[in-house]
C-alpha cells in the first residue's frame, strides 16, 4: 500500500495513470485521507453494472465466453466482505492508502473456471487466453500483467484479511442461489 507510485504516464495504462492521479490530488486536498484500492470487483446482488464475476457467468450463459488469460494475475474484491473493511477504515479515522482486496492471487482463467464450475456446475468449460499475445495487436489497450495488490498494511493496521478469492467465489455463489447475505 505504501509502495512508491510510477512518475510517469508511459509505465501505466491510462486508467491507472488518472487514477494515480486522482489519488495524488485527494492527498494533496485532504491529507488525511483514507484512500482505498480495490480491484476486480464483484457481488452477487446489484442493479448496477455488470462486474467482475456476474459479467463472466452472463457471458457463460449466453454462450460469448471468450478466452480468458492464464498469464495474468489479479486480486479479485469481494463487495460484500470488503464494505465490512471500509467500516472499519472509518470507525478508527484511518489515513493513508489500504488495498481491500482478497487475499491470494488468481488469473482470470482460473477465476472464471473455479466460478462456472461452482456456479454452473460445468469444469473445462473456460477456454485458456494469454494476455501477452492479446497485447501484441496494435492498438489495444495496455493492462497490467502481473498485477495484484498486497494487503499487509490492511492487515497489520485494521488486524483484518479479506477471503482467498476461493472462499469468496463459494459466498458469492451462496448468495446467488439464496443464501445468506
Amino acid at each position: 500500500e505504501d509502495a512508491k507510485t510510477s512518475e510517469s504516464p508511459d509505465s501505466l495504462s491510462w486508467y491507472g495513470w488518472t487514477k494515480l492521479l486522482g489519488e495524488r490530488r485527494v492527498r494533496e486536498a485532504y491529507p488525511a485521507s483514507c484512500i482505498v484500492r480495490i480491484s476486480y470487483p464483484y457481488r452477487a446482488h446489484f442493479t448496477g453494472k455488470l462486474d467482475f464475476a456476474r459479467n463472466i457467468l452472463m457471458l457463460y450463459d449466453e454462450g460469448k465466453l471468450y478466452p480468458m488469460f492464464s498469464d495474468q494475475k489479479l486480486t479479485p474484491t469481494f463487495i460484500d466482505e470488503a464494505c465490512k473493511v471500509f467500516y472499519l477504515l472509518l470507525e478508527e479515522k484511518k489515513k493513508g492508502i489500504y488495498h481491500v482486496v482478497s487475499t491470494d492471487l488468481t488469473s482470470p482463467f482460473e477465476f472464471a473456471s473455479y466460478l462456472l464450475e461452482k456456479a454452473r456446475g460445468v469444469k473445462g468449460i473456460v477456454k485458456e487466453g494469454s494476455m501477452q499475445e492479446f497485447l501484441k495487436t496494435p492498438g489495444r489497450t495496455r493492462r497490467s500483467r502481473l498485477g495484484g495488490l498486497l494487503t499487509e498494511k490492511t492487515r497489520k493496521e485494521l488486524g483484518t484479511a479479506l477471503m482467498t478469492w476461493r472462499w469468496a467465489v463459494d459466498e458469492f455463489v451462496s448468495q446467488l442461489k439464496g443464501g445468506p447475505v
